[in-house]
């Protein structure tokens, strides 16, 4: 009987073993398991380039797969960061890696996917002079109305890729409210610099405001007053969409009287245009379209002020002259054998 008994507990205590090891067993395992967790981090650019410029957009955040034991994962992601540096970013070049400092995770926690290197295309980027546009909102009291805006300065210099400068003809300005106005007045506005400028020489311009009581005034219109060519390449040849343009002024009607053909002058800046003996070309185009013309009075007359004047805005064609294709072809036939 005493065997049996011995024999007995030999067999629970084994069982007991058993069960314990199995439990330890399983929690050891637990213990090791690892998990692995898929985090979208902000992305750091450093070392933008102002030569070129990226067409399309950044995204804001990438992708890395860390790993670890769960509790280990628990800690505040708020500060990692990835980095992309485009110290080396030009035209040719598409594909550009994104670094993550591994040094940011706890010791714990090890990285099991960096962040994919990204497809990119930049430009080359350009500058152009636009002409700056108010934007204006309300009218003046019913007595009176406004017979000019002039903006101070009225064009503003401009670098952006050189696709942008497709569309990108002008430069706007905030609103300017023309409620009630009784008198003349100046303000400064903020100007709406397109996302795709990459840089603008100012940011904000003066828009004087003249006004004028309707039943002391009147109109007085120039139908062709020509347009004059200004800073022109001397190699380089201009025609003008439009060779004149139609002036209206307003103001004092015996002031009014006093203003003729001779007193208005309208002219158009060609010196952004530049002809290249190097290699024959016409930078930065051929054919510039949206160039601002200037219109003024050449006299100071109490009461009276330009009013509008059409068109604001032509194109010209630019054409190499014959004697510096010469002079180019000379050279070329000089260096040849």
């Amino acid at each position: 009987m005493n065997w049996l008994l011995r024999r007995f507990s030999v067999r629970v205590r084994a069982k007991l073993l058993a069960i314990l090891g199995a439990i330890l067993l399983y929690y050891y395992v637990q213990n090791l398991k690892i998990t692995e967790v898929t985090l979208n981090i902000p992305l750091v650019v450093i070392n933008r380039p102002q030569s070129v410029a990226l067409s399309g957009e950044l995204p804001r955040f990438v992708q890395i797969t860390i790993a670890g034991r769960e509790e280990s994962l628990k800690f505040s992601t708020g500060s990692l960061r990835a980095e992309l540096n485009l110290a080396e970013a030009d035209t040719k070049k598409t594909r550009y890696p994104v670094e993550f400092d591994e040094n940011q995770l706890p010791a714990s926690v090890i990285l099991r996917k960096k962040p994919a290197p990204l497809e990119l295309r930049f430009e080359k980027v350009v500058r152009r002079r636009l002409p700056l546009r108010v934007i204006t909102s309300g009218a003046p009291d019913s007595a009176y109305r406004v017979t000019r805006i002039m903006l101070r300065p009225d064009t503003v210099v401009v670098e952006a890729p050189e696709s942008a400068f497709r569309n990108l003809k002008e430069i706007t300005t905030a609103t300017l409210s023309l409620d009630g106005v009784t008198a003349n007045f100046a303000r400064r506005l903020r100007l709406q610099i397109p996302a795709a400028v990459v840089s603008a020489d100012i940011s904000d311009t003066e828009a004087v405001v003249n006004v004028m009581a309707i039943a002391t005034g009147g109109e007085k219109q120039f139908d062709a007053i020509p347009i004059r060519i200004l800073n022109l390449d001397p190699a380089l040849e201009a025609t003008l969409s439009d060779k004149s343009v139609r002036v209206v002024i307003s103001g004092d009607r015996d002031g009014l009287k006093k203003i003729n053909a001779a007193d208005i002058s309208a002219s158009v800046d060609l010196g952004d245009t530049r002809y290249n003996p190097r290699t024959g070309s016409i930078l930065p185009y051929e054919v510039e379209q949206g160039l601002q013309v200037k219109v003024k009075l050449l006299r100071t007359i109490k009461d009276v002020g330009l009013t509008s004047f059409a068109p604001e805005n032509i194109s010209v064609r630019f054409r190499v002259k014959e004697e510096y294709k010469r002079k180019e072809d000379s050279v070329v036939e000089g260096k040849s054998p």
